[in-house]
């Protein structure tokens, strides 16, 4: 949960998203967008925004449950950032986890992939918020 205990939007306007950064066999693990969905088509982290009363592990969790049909198990931070997206100011933290089962589409994301560290999306084809989460990653592989 965030320093004011506000849930997802803080009172200066601040909107607090958790990721997960699920690691096998040194390639990540990314969403896609479905149709229909803000940034369509691009890849993601998957989580979401932390709810009123939620610690940012809780909010992991359960939209893991939620997106992906899977429990999963949160350890370390791996980065967090603040990022200015169409006026609105985010913070994304991005915490390592890993899953109890491969994960099922639901209907928030229309695929998923597994990425080695130099075939990482970017750009256009990367949701906006996840670019630092994935270039810590890429890093933090590269020192292994």
């Amino acid at each position: 949960m965030n320093e004011t205990g506000e849930g997802p939007i803080r009172a200066d306007g601040e909107i607090f998203v958790v990721g997960a950064v699920v690691e096998r066999d040194g390639s990540l693990f990314l969403a896609r967008r479905a149709p229909g969905e803000r940034h369509a088509g691009a890849w993601e982290l998957p989580g979401g925004k932390i709810e009123r009363g939620e610690t940012p592990e809780r909010a992991l969790e359960r939209e893991l449950r939620e997106e992906l049909s899977v429990e999963a198990t949160i350890s370390d931070p791996l980065v967090e950032s603040e990022v200015v997206l169409e006026g609105r100011r985010f913070r994304f933290l991005a915490l390592e986890a890993a899953f109890d089962r491969e994960p099922v589409a639901g209907s928030a994301h229309s695929g998923f992939g597994w990425f080695a560290p130099d075939s990482l999306p970017a750009g256009k084809d990367l949701a906006p918020l996840d670019a630092p989460a994935l270039e810590a990653w890429r890093r933090r592989v590269a020192k292994s």
